[in-house]
């Protein structure tokens, strides 16, 4: 019997496994995570160019600048899904906005590796996948501000 009492314990003490609530409509915490949201696309918005000047050519590839121009804006992108997920559950109204994020950071992702892979092995056609499909985003960040910004 006193096992179990330690048990149930411990099990209220942790929460039983279970999420924070959402914040509610209009508060400080919905708020809060809006604007940590949005600190999250200003950071995109400054990578996403990165990528841009850096090029997709062989160029790319040579040219240490270049490179670590890229680099800069792989690396950022490549944190995308992490920082989202740090921001924790948003509030009802917010969620579409986070689906919109979470949806670009898979791409964001996928980019990266394609970048990785594209240095390791030397090869501009990979640099031309990472950068198109990380440019692609565009749209699905311009959502996600639009929604969190209205």
């Amino acid at each position: 019997m006193r096992r179990l009492a330690c048990v149930l314990v411990l099990l209220a003490l942790t929460g039983c496994g279970s999420r924070p609530l959402p914040p509610t409509a209009g508060s400080p915490a919905e708020r809060e995570w809006a604007s940590a949201a949005l600190q999250l696309l200003d950071g995109l918005d400054a990578a996403l160019p990165r990528i841009s000047r850096a090029g997709v050519g062989p160029r790319t590839l040579k040219v240490t600048s270049l490179l670590y121009e890229a680099l800069l804006g792989y690396t950022y992108v490549d944190s995308c899904g992490q920082l989202l997920g740090q921001l924790g559950e948003p509030s009802v109204r917010e969620r579409t906005a986070r689906d919109r994020l979470h949806e670009a950071c898979i791409h964001l992702h996928h980019a990266s590796q394609l970048f990785t892979r594209a240095v390791r092995l030397d090869r501009s056609q990979l640099l031309v996948d990472a950068a198109s499909e990380a440019l692609s985003t565009g749209p699905l960040l311009r959502q996600a501000r639009t929604l969190l910004s209205g």
